[in-house]
């Protein structure tokens, strides 16, 4: 016998061949954004042998990538206790996607096939986003539907993909720590914040009070302070976020005053006043706009007064001067009719009806007369004629009005007949 033999002798596995090892493990399918997860390859050689331990001459290179962007790389390292031929990875993802993983060994490509899904990580406040129209300074109208989207993010950015978990609420908050304005319990009503998929809520409300609202996103949960706790406020943007709301345009809460008389004189200046309104009956106090509405007066005339620009200081309200001459007699008067000039609609406190115009004083270059005296008539019998009095706009003086009319005659020259002079008074 040859010494020391007959004696054992242990052949472990040559290099390892990549078309023959394999890799498995939950990190090998998916993850966590944030969450360490971990792989295993399996190393077998090219004569099918399980490497039993980490050979030093094997070249291993691996990298998961989404794209090839997003570049992360694992850590590998030989586990004896995880049992023959086992190379176990780890590495931390951030970035939420689908990656690839290629890994080579001695050369040659493994021929793993699929993609790693990195999910995202919990739900995190801080990187939760408000972003559209209701978010920005741009002034939106009373009345009128604001809304924006929020979307839910971990704490690396990525977008959550369900609703938010239980225990979690995303809730608007209209006021800051104080009283509450009166607006509040009107807009809170109108509140409505739905799923719209992949972790997104369309948020929407409609305030009716035109004012500065402050609006806060608030994530609820049970540490944050309840539901009005600054500590609540999503990340981005800053918050709260001041929305301007301006009045909308005019509409029918506008209103028209009663007329200080229902009775003026022929010529005579009046006024009336006009407040500008929108629908939801917030003054429109930003610019005048006396093109909001026109005016007429309709009775033995047609009257359209100019509406001119608004009172200095309160640009919604229109102090409106007229003037009717064209007298009513009678059951007749005129009827004042302040509507919108954008589809007609009659304001508040229109139409006002029963409004008289009396004859301005008798002018007498505007007078006339009538009658046979003032052609002639036979001598020693009684001539008449008529004198009706009438204003400088040719209105009939009412009965009652006792204007004198002083009448001269005047005899053709060389009559006999002296000239006379006498009065008339009217009634």
């Amino acid at each position: 016998r040859v010494k020391q033999t007959p004696r054992s002798i242990i052949i472990v596995g040559g290099l390892a061949v990549a078309a023959k090892s394999s890799v498995h493990g939950t990190g090998a399918v998916g993850a966590t954004a944030g969450v360490q997860a971990t792989f295993t390859y399996t190393l077998v050689d090219q004569y099918n042998n399980v490497i039993t331990q980490y050979n030093r001459f094997d070249q291993i290179s691996q990298t998961m990538s989404i794209g090839g962007a997003n570049t992360v790389t694992p850590v590998c390292n030989w586990v004896p206790a995880r049992g023959p031929g086992n190379l176990v990875c780890t590495y931390t993802a951030t970035k939420a996607g689908a990656y690839t993983l290629t890994a080579t060994i001695n050369g040659g490509q493994m021929p793993f096939t699929g993609t790693i899904t990195v999910g995202p990580g919990p739900i995190d406040r801080a990187h939760t986003v408000a972003s559209g129209p209701g978010t920005t300074s741009t002034p939106v109208q009373a009345g009128t539907l604001v809304q924006f989207s929020i979307q839910t993010n971990d704490k690396y950015g990525n977008p959550c993909t369900g609703p938010v978990p239980p225990g979690y609420a995303l809730a608007l908050s209209f006021w800051p720590a104080g009283n509450p304005p009166s607006w509040l319990s009107q807009v809170t009503s109108t509140v409505q914040i739905n799923f719209q998929g992949s972790g997104q809520y369309l948020a929407q409300y409609v305030p009716d009070v035109a004012t500065t609202y402050p609006i806060a996103v608030q994530l609820t949960y049970t540490d944050c302070g309840g539901s009005t706790g600054v500590s609540c406020n999503i990340g981005s943007p800053a918050q709260p976020m001041n929305t301007i709301v301006n009045p909308g345009i005019a509409a029918t809460p506008s209103t028209v005053d009663a007329l200080s008389t229902t009775t003026y004189v022929a010529g005579v200046a009046g006024a009336l006043v006009i407040h500008d309104m929108d629908i939801k009956s917030n003054p429109r106090n930003l610019a005048s706009s006396p093109g909001d509405f026109t005016v007429t007066f309709s009775g033995p005339a047609v009257v359209t007064p100019t509406i001119p620009n608004s009172v200095a200081g309160s640009f919604d309200t229109y102090n409106v001067p007229f003037t009717l001459t064209a007298a009513t007699y009678g059951s007749a008067s005129y009827t004042l009719s302040v509507r919108l000039a954008v589809g007609g609609a009659t304001i508040t406190g229109s139409p006002q009806s029963g409004i008289k115009v009396n004859p301005a004083a008798t002018d007498p270059n505007n007078c006339i007369t009538a009658g046979s005296g003032l052609i002639g008539g036979s001598e020693g019998s009684t001539a008449t004629f008529t004198i009706q009095a009438r204003d400088h706009y040719g209105n009939n003086q009412l009965t009652g009005v006792a204007d004198v009319f002083q009448v001269s005659i005047t005899p053709p020259s060389g009559s006999a007949t002296q000239p006379s002079t006498g009065t008339v008074t009217g009634g």
